[in-house]
């Protein structure tokens, strides 16, 4: 019999209207002005009797390491496991709001919103607290299969444009990874605990004119998962790297549910295909019924054993030079001044644009040069 136990909880981390929605360079609002859908965090225990490990799925759109590191430790405090043995995993939804006010992806404490961050960030840590005590509630002996899927969803998003510059923009000539991953969670009696379902495609469906707090196409994907399977689904994001869905960069809020719910039944296709208990068929019977019909029976085969391993390793990467990390900074901060010094009732759209986008990129920059110095 399986001795690994697996528990699940959900709780809403949906941030409030008016929260600071500034991950875009180009946009040209400050604060999100209404919710499309809600954000969710879904915690997944896993133990196999030696050894515990927690999944953490969130709609949220980035964690600097430092930031990481310490929501781990909560996560795992509160889990009884040490920070290594917790994965915190965001679906790096484009249209929620800035974890960090202080530059780099999006925040900027001086923007309107940003008053709003803090107490979202102690909401979020006790969501999160909230979704882990739900799964260590009732964790249920469990079995595990995975299975692969292929959805065209997805394309290559390094494209050349008209002038020779590499875009970020659809390349349908490009390298692409159709590759769905998903894995079904059952009970001893085949009834779905949980799945996880995995996908490389940068969530940028939804860009720059979109004003709306959303969870993207991961969002979709996990509310079609779970109608039709009937327990709740966790989102990994892949190594998304250079894909991007194969419509995307818009505010049309249609179309993330339609790449999710393409991408949701893919998945659900292979997790309805697999079967977790083991199974041996064999030949039962004839029943006479106009024409002979041969029945066929399930037997319980013999039970592989399972076993949990939580492994962790750093791979040192080559990375561009970004210059001086001071230069970077200083650079950061007189975007970050003629952004906030524009006077937006006077200034058009574009002007506003343009001077959001290059702050953006200072502070990318900056960000990167401090990181990798």
């Amino acid at each position: 019999m399986s001795k690994l136990r697996v528990g699940v909880g959900r709780t809403d981390i949906t941030p409030p209207v008016g929260i600071a929605h500034t991950n875009w360079g180009a946009r040209v609002h400050d604060r999100a002005e209404g919710i499309d859908m809600e954000l969710w965090a879904t915690a997944m225990i896993i133990e196999d009797g030696n050894t515990k490990a927690v999944l953490m799925d969130v709609d949220f759109g980035s964690f600097g390491m430092d930031e990481s590191d310490e929501l781990r430790k909560m996560i795992g405090d509160v889990a009884g496991v040490p920070a290594e043995a917790v994965r915190l995993a965001y679906t790096h939804t484009h249209a929620g709001p800035p974890w960090s006010v202080s530059g780099g992806f999006g925040g900027n404490s001086k923007l309107p919103g940003t008053e709003l961050v803090p107490a979202y960030q102690d909401y979020v840590r006790a969501q999160l607290v909230g979704a882990v005590r739900q799964a260590m509630m009732a964790p249920k002996q469990a079995r595990v299969i995975g299975g692969y899927g292929k959805s065209d969803v997805t394309v290559n998003r390094r494209f050349k444009g008209p002038s020779g510059a590499v875009l970020v923009a659809e390349n349908r000539d490009g390298y692409v990874d159709q590759t769905v991953t998903a894995v079904r969670i059952d009970d001893l009696d085949e009834k779905p605990i949980a799945s996880i379902v995995g996908f490389g495609t940068h969530p940028i469906t939804l860009a720059h004119q979109n004003r709306l707090i959303s969870p993207d196409y991961p969002g979709t994907v996990k509310r079609v998962v779970e109608q039709l399977t009937g327990a709740p689904c966790l989102f990994l994001q892949g190594c998304a790297g250079d894909q991007m869905p194969e419509q995307g960069l818009t505010g049309d809020v249609q179309i993330p549910r339609r790449i999710g719910t393409r991408l949701g039944a893919e998945a659900s296709r292979v997790l309805m295909a697999l079967r977790t208990r083991p199974i041996v068929r064999r030949f039962d019977k004839v029943v006479e019924s106009g024409a002979p019909l041969g029945l066929w029976a399930e037997d319980t085969g013999p039970e592989a054993e399972t076993k949990l391993v939580v492994m962790t390793r750093k791979a040192k990467l080559p990375v561009r030079n970004y210059g001086s990390a001071a230069d970077a900074t200083a650079e950061q901060e007189r975007f970050s001044q003629a952004m906030v010094a524009i006077d937006k009732s006077k200034a058009s759209p574009q002007e506003i644009s343009d001077t959001n986008a290059r702050y953006k990129r200072a502070a990318m920059n900056a960000h990167w040069a401090r990181l990798t110095q």
